[in-house]
């Protein structure tokens, strides 16, 4: 009986054994398949994980890649001290934070941008998950304030347009709309005419709203709201017309989410979102939506190429399991007419990116081949 008991033990723990490399495997498998260099760091500031991309980007800087066990100083010699006293307050406060730094390695010019994202156990912070990105050529100081100015000058060109042509097809609607009333003296062909004018002419109507609202030239309202709430009716709709395959996750982690701005502007830039998300899921996938609080730092908005507030934000991701987009391709995703999709006209992104400018926040993009797209909005917490 005893020798039974002991073998069914020994059973029981060997499951739960296999069981726990299985989870660790997966863990593994799970950080190393990240878009983004992660590592992290326990309360003595000593690095007790990292993920492959992280290893690789280390050796392309010609640094080691053997970090578990060291300090970050010991690591990263060339950080300023700054860095430790930023993984302090996230230790202390318990508040994520998005900074961006610029170094110097062999001569060589480096600029990252850091999210220390913490992870509470016990109800304290125990370690600090650092994520990596490494900004030196596509976030130069100059490309983006290059980029912003194109931006900026599409922008009033768009909404200069759209005013025009808003007048022009203003008349054309009008002139159609009076021709209603006497609708029934018309033939069949002439009435099929006249739908058709009226047809094209409110497609159109929705087009010059888009360009309008890039162009900034379309009355906004300006109110409090919750990102959650805009963000709980907006998953409402993409349920509705999610077809088949798609699954839908949500994490609403921001417990400040209240910002200033037009509600119906913000959701329906989630929607867009969503709907490329799903455009680029064809054989099915996930939609992911996530909302978190992170601060940035002074160092990080003075190097933005618009004007951001150093504070709180709340950061709004949407991230799909769908086909990705080129490298060559992502600088250009924001500028109107500008389209990956057979059947997009090139607007809902620019719309996307000037209703984000317009709540003071800024939108970033994150997108490898055949790993999927992440958006985030990043908003001020007001």
């Amino acid at each position: 009986m005893v020798t039974g008991g002991h073998t069914g033990a020994s059973s029981k723990a060997d499951q739960a054994e296999k069981a726990l490399i299985r989870s660790e495997a997966l863990h593994r498998t799970t950080i190393d398949a990240l878009i983004d260099a992660l590592h992290v760091i326990d309360r003595n500031l000593v690095i007790v994980l990292v993920n492959e991309p992280f290893r690789q980007w280390c050796r392309v800087l010609g640094l080691s890649d053997a970090l578990e066990g060291k300090s970050v100083r010991e690591a990263f010699p060339f950080l300023g001290s700054d860095v430790e006293d930023q993984y302090r307050r996230v230790f202390k406060t318990g508040e994520p934070l998005i900074s961006e730094e610029e170094n110097t390695l062999n001569g060589e010019r480096i600029i990252t941008e850091t999210r220390k994202v913490p992870v509470f156990e016990g109800g304290e912070v125990q370690r600090v998950i650092t994520l990596v990105r490494d900004m030196t050529g596509p976030r130069s100081v100059q490309a983006q304030l290059h980029h912003a100015q194109k931006m900026d000058a599409l922008g009033r060109l768009a909404g200069g347009i759209a005013h025009d042509f808003n007048n022009v097809l203003t008349t054309i609607i009008g002139c159609a709309e009076l021709l209603k009333p006497g609708v029934s003296r018309l033939s069949e062909k002439d009435r099929d005419y006249l739908r058709m004018i009226l047809q094209v002419a409110g497609s159109s109507a929705d087009l010059v709203a888009k360009l309008l609202a890039f162009g900034k030239k379309a009355p906004r309202a300006c109110e409090q709201i919750s990102v959650n709430a805009v963000l709980k009716d907006s998953i409402a709709l993409v349920e509705v017309s999610r077809g088949k395959g798609i699954r839908i996750a949500v994490a609403p982690g921001a417990e400040r989410d209240s910002i200033r701005g037009d509600a119906s502007a913000l959701e329906n830039a989630l929607l867009n979102l969503a709907f490329n998300g799903i455009a680029a899921m064809p054989d099915g996938g996930t939609l992911t939506f996530l909302t978190r609080n992170v601060t940035l730092d002074a160092r990080y908005c003075e190097t933005r190429p618009c004007p951001l507030e150093e504070g709180l934000y709340v950061e709004m991701e949407v991230r799909d399991t769908g086909v990705g987009i080129p490298a060559e391709e992502q600088h250009r995703i924001f500028e109107p007419f500008y389209t990956t999709r057979e059947d997009g006209n090139g607007l809902g992104l620019a719309t996307v990116y000037s209703t984000v400018r317009e709540l003071g926040g800024e939108i970033l993009l994150a997108s490898k081949p055949g790993a999927g797209t992440s958006f985030f909005l990043r908003l001020p917490v007001r």
